[in-house]
Order: C-alpha cells, then structure tokens, then sequence
C-alpha cells in the first residue's frame, strides 16, 4: 500500500480539484452519493481525532512558555495567549477562505519561515553540544561506546 501511496493521492488531487472539494468529508461524502450525514459522520470522526494532538500542541506552547520564562505562575493564561496569537497570525496569513484553487502563500511563507528558523536552531544545539559539552564526533561515539549502551553501536556485529 505504501508503494501505491503515490498513485492514490494522485488520484485524489485530481477528484478534488474537478469537485472543488476541499474536506475530507465533503470528498468522503461525494463519492457515497453526496450524502449529508457521511459527511456530517466525517466531519464529527475527524474533529474527535484531532483534539487529542491539538491538546498536546497546547500543552507543548504552554510547558515551553513555562520554561522560558522561568516560572509557573501565571503561565498558563499566557499559554492561551501566545496561542490566540498564533491563531490571528495564521488568519491574518491568508486562511480566511477556502477554495481548493486559492493559493496562500502568505502562510506557506509563514510555514516555511518558521522551518528555516528551526532548522538553524536544531544546528546551532547541535553544533553547541558536539564542540562545547564534548570534543566532537569522535569523543560522543567514545563516551556511548564506554558506557553500559555501547554494544548499541556495535549491534550488527553482536548478531553474528
């Protein structure tokens, strides 16, 4: 199926630019005869699953604000707040329609922005803790090969 994968999307694009379908269950209920309450039972399956990971983003902004500004009290409502501004922000940046021909490259530029800057971050840790805690690769591989995980590196030798 992951091989397939490809030619199924395809597909898929293809139906739901000719429709203008731009949700899941719009195009789950246009194939079943256009039926209001897939649609509906869709719409209702898929808000279900997202909260669980919609919380987990909550929560994630919320412990990074705590630990950034170094204090508990009072972070929660700030949480929210960083959070309504992300979501004024992703507006602001051209999700205010849908329309499956619409491009927004307000907020693929805000997406793609906010990817330059975590990549040079995650660089920048990385550099940090190679050079700065150890003295590069070799001294890393050297401490995990001392340590009671090293034979994790050496597993394909262990096998034989």
């Amino acid at each position: 199926m992951a091989s397939l994968w490809w030619v199924i999307l395809r597909k898929i694009i293809i139906i739901s630019k000719e429709n203008r379908i731009t949700t899941i269950s719009d195009f789950v209920g246009s194939r079943y005869g256009n039926s209001l309450f897939l649609s509906a039972l869709v719409a209702f399956v898929a808000l279900i699953g997202i909260t669980p990971y919609l919380g987990l983003q909550l929560k994630a902004i919320m412990n990074t604000f705590s630990i950034l500004a170094g204090e508990t009290k009072g972070s929660a409502a700030a949480g929210w707040f960083i959070t309504l501004i992300l979501g004024i922000f992703a507006i602001i940046f051209g999700a205010r329609r849908l329309d499956s021909s619409e491009r927004h490259e307000g907020l693929i530029f805000a997406i793609a922005f906010e990817s330059i800057v975590k990549l040079i971050a995650f660089l920048l840790v990385g550099y940090f803790v190679t050079y700065n805690l150890f003295d590069g690769f070799a001294d890393i591989f050297e401490k995990i090969k001392n340590s009671p995980y090293g034979d994790l590196l050496y597993l394909g030798e262990g096998l034989q």
